[in-house]
């Protein structure tokens, strides 16, 4: 094993994973529409990608952005797509919708911004309209297709992701080729349903929740593999089961085993090995709780201890016992009952519950999470020196 290469497993906001495990289908739907774009096609829909953090959401427009590029070989000379990967969080103005339809060219630096973030750059649009922008937006998407792939969209006002979403209907209709990825937490179908745009809801939505444990498996097995590492199936099972298949966890786990290889010219993993990564695993994992509880002000913590024993006792929740139980614990607080919808918004918000699209209950975002609200209420802290029974496909592991 050479010990001087650099760990391959990614824990941070925006790494690219080693191995992009479980989500061979909306993959397969991404590379469908790239070809359908090169065959010059426009009457396609967009996808919607929305889970809570930490489930690859942002890997998947990575993975996307790199196909897009590898496939400009499928396009004449003359319409080689134009790729655009953005962040929703640089959408203030109109002008800035239409800007990521355009090229530089229409447009003029107006501001340099400085700060801790070193410099950025805000643009104006060189003298021409809104309406000539939005004409001219749509003649370039007419000689060159454009693949516009925008996280964290849920950030988006309603008005402009209306905005965004007319400028990819007005091109399709004038035969210009556009392919639309957006990428956000479950706060996204809000900002959707208030775009005043009922087209997309023909688009292809893909929830992006846990993995599969096989999938899970994966992640871990096949990079260390590709650094001539084997793990031990029953130790594997072991780190599956503890993650709950949760792909940021997952990630953690896989860092914190290399590094263990690393440090001792290792080639086969096994329980002592995995033993002796717990406690990093550990550290990361009660750093992201923590950093979901201090999101709420001490009075509502009470009230997430109660919703997590509901939660984790019926493994889901409707929407309508949500709202009972909460008006209950609102009473009891002496509150008023018109704070039930922040506060789920909240529960959503911090990954506590989310609610897939098409599906009639919330289930927690992350699971653990639910375990450890609880037992930090109890008293008892993080009860992960053991390490959980493997989960079933579909199930959740407490």
């Amino acid at each position: 094993m050479d010990t001087t290469r650099k760990n391959p497993f990614a824990t941070g906001y925006g790494d690219f994973p080693p191995y992009l495990a479980g989500r061979d289908a909306v993959q397969a739907l991404i590379s469908e529409l790239l070809e359908e774009v090169a065959d010059k096609g426009h009457n396609f829909c967009d996808i919607t990608l929305v889970g809570p953090r930490g489930t690859g959401k942002t890997a998947l427009l990575q993975w996307a952005e790199k196909l897009a590029k590898k496939r400009r070989r499928l396009f004449s000379g003359q319409r080689v797509p134009h790729v655009v990967r953005a962040d929703a969080g640089c959408i203030k103005r109109k002008a800035d919708v239409l800007r990521l339809f355009l090229s530089r060219k229409a447009l003029v630096v107006d501001e340099i911004e400085t700060g801790l973030w070193g410099w950025r750059a805000r643009w104006s649009l060189s003298g021409e309209t809104l309406n000539s922008l939005f004409q001219t937006a749509i003649a370039r998407c007419i000689r060159h297709p454009l693949v516009l792939l925008l996280d964290e969209a849920q950030g988006l006002s309603p008005k402009h992701c209306g905005l965004l979403l007319q400028a990819a209907q007005a091109i399709r209709q004038s035969k210009g080729s556009f392919m639309l990825v957006l990428a956000g937490t479950p706060g996204l179908y809000e900002v959707l349903a208030n775009a005043d745009a009922d087209f997309h809801e023909r688009g292809n939505k893909t929830a992006l929740g846990l993995l599969e444990p096989e999938a899970a498996a994966d992640s871990i097995r096949i990079p260390l593999a590709r650094e001539g590492i084997s793990i031990q199936e029953d130790s594997l099972r072991r780190i599956v089961a503890d993650s709950q298949c949760y792909p940021y966890f997952l990630q953690a786990w896989g860092k914190a085993l290399w590094a263990e290889a690393n440090k001792r010219a290792a080639t086969m993993l096994d329980d002592e090995h995995v033993d002796a990564a717990m406690p990093e695993v550990s550290q990361i994992r009660r750093k992201l709780y923590e950093d979901r509880i201090c999101q709420w002000e001490k009075k509502d913590q009470q009230l997430l201890v109660e919703i997590a024993r509901a939660v984790k006792a019926r493994e889901s929740l409707s929407r309508q016992s949500l709202w009972i139980m909460l008006e209950d614990l609102l009473e009891r607080q002496q509150r008023s009952k018109d704070e039930e919808d922040a506060i789920t918004e909240k529960l959503i918000a911090t990954d506590f519950l989310w609610k897939p699209q098409g599906s009639r209950h919330f289930i927690p975002g992350i699971p653990s999470l639910v375990s450890y609200v609880i037992e930090k209420d109890e008293g008892s802290g993080e009860k992960f020196k053991g390490v959980r029974e493997p989960m079933l496909a579909g199930g959740l592991a407490w």
